[in-house]
């Protein structure tokens, strides 16, 4: 647990460095997407110029193995995932004229993720795969939001993993393939101040 407070006060103090002048420089927006890879959909929302809160829910499949460490079945589950980020890179890209529109940069985030009991669970397997999952840990990621449509959103780190009375630590990854929804433009280019 504290871990947990250590990261949160390293990403609070990171926004506070990260706002410091931020004269023509781009800021977070609000945008809402549809995911396929775990089919869902998701929503960011802006906090300040370089941070958000990230929800994001759907259907995800886990495998359960037998005692033999064979698969046994995927196992289909509702889902919520949330994460608070803080981007960090707008700036560089927006000077090497990269897309900074709909929060297309590199963040590092605090996110915890709840899935329930299988929809489909059996007994042909360990009970443990039939509980609910709680994943919660610290991750780096990039989130890019092309101007056709395309979302790319991929994240890793580690985290704190619990499933039934199993606890353990454990590596974590999402990545998130979808579409953003609204209006197509082409993506702005923000002219900064170089002095």
């Amino acid at each position: 647990m504290k871990w947990i407070l250590v990261v949160t006060a390293f990403l609070i103090s990171t926004n506070i460095t990260f706002c410091q002048n931020n004269e023509d420089r781009p800021v977070t927006e609000g945008v809402t997407k549809i995911t396929f890879i775990e089919p869902g959909i998701a929503h960011e929302f802006p906090l300040g110029p370089s941070t958000t809160f990230f929800l994001r829910g759907g259907m995800t499949a886990s495998l359960a193995l037998t005692y033999s460490d064979e698969i046994a079945r995927i196992l289909f589950r509702p889902f919520v995932s949330s994460s608070f980020r803080v981007y960090y890179n707008f700036r560089k890209r927006a000077l090497t004229e990269k897309n900074t529109a709909r929060n297309s940069a590199n963040y590092v985030a605090l996110l915890a993720l709840f899935a329930t009991s299988p929809l489909n669970k059996s007994n042909d397997y360990d009970p443990m795969y039939n509980k609910t999952l709680v994943n919660t840990g610290f991750v780096w990621g990039m989130q890019r939001n092309y101007p056709s449509g395309f979302s790319l959103d991929l994240n890793i780190g580690m985290g704190y993993v619990r499933g039934g009375s199993n606890v353990f630590i454990s590596g974590i990854a999402e990545l998130n393939i979808g579409w953003w929804l609204g209006r197509k433009e082409r993506w702005r280019r923000v002219k900064l101040n170089t002095r």
